[in-house]
């Protein structure tokens, strides 16, 4: 695996289990999810799972729920297996409903330190692929990608609502959470 993976679920009838929330609480949305039994991470290799939090670098979990248009994202996911409770933990949880358009609060961050969803600007094989591979050929979309911590701007441009870098304030060569390119 190449990336951060995601899992489609049908939330109707997949179970959603509770996650607890080690970090960032007062940031996330606190609600169970309907993650699979064998939910793959960011960081999991083609394999099997990576164990062990610290070998999976950010550890992104993300469930998407094709019943209802609901994405799940986890910064920071340990499976059970992992935990001494026997339950799911990671450091923060947001979740976002498609059928709205809506943000984040201000200086709240997310999965994602720009307080910005993941899922939507992933870059999919489907996409990249040329059609007389069977992909559709263009990519439609904003593409999500990150940099070195170092060399981000401690501030964030809408849609971007959170600031994570402390430090950092060069504007002439870093640029903010949440700039389009």
């Amino acid at each position: 695996l190449y990336g951060i993976p995601y899992n489609v679920v049908h939330g109707n009838t997949q179970p959603k289990v509770h996650v607890v929330i080690d970090q960032y609480a007062s940031e996330s949305d606190l609600e169970d999810a309907p993650i699979p039994a064998n939910a793959v991470l960011e960081g999991d290799m083609q394999d099997g799972p990576t164990v062990g939090l610290s070998n999976r670098g950010d550890s992104h979990l993300i469930v998407y729920d094709e019943d209802n248009n609901v994405v799940y994202e986890f910064f920071a996911a340990s499976r059970p297996s992992e935990n001494s409770d026997g339950q799911w933990h990671a450091a923060a949880e947001a979740v976002w409903n498609l059928n709205t358009d809506t943000f984040r609060q201000l200086g709240e961050g997310s999965a994602d330190a720009a307080g910005l969803p993941i899922l939507p600007g992933l870059v999919r094989p489907d996409e990249a692929l040329p059609v007389s591979q069977g992909g559709q050929g263009a990519i439609d979309h904003a593409i999500r990608f990150t940099l070195e911590n170092n060399i981000i701007l401690n501030q964030f441009l809408y849609p971007g609502n959170h600031a994570a870098n402390p430090g950092n304030t060069d504007t002439s060569d870093e640029p903010a959470m949440g700039t389009r390119f």
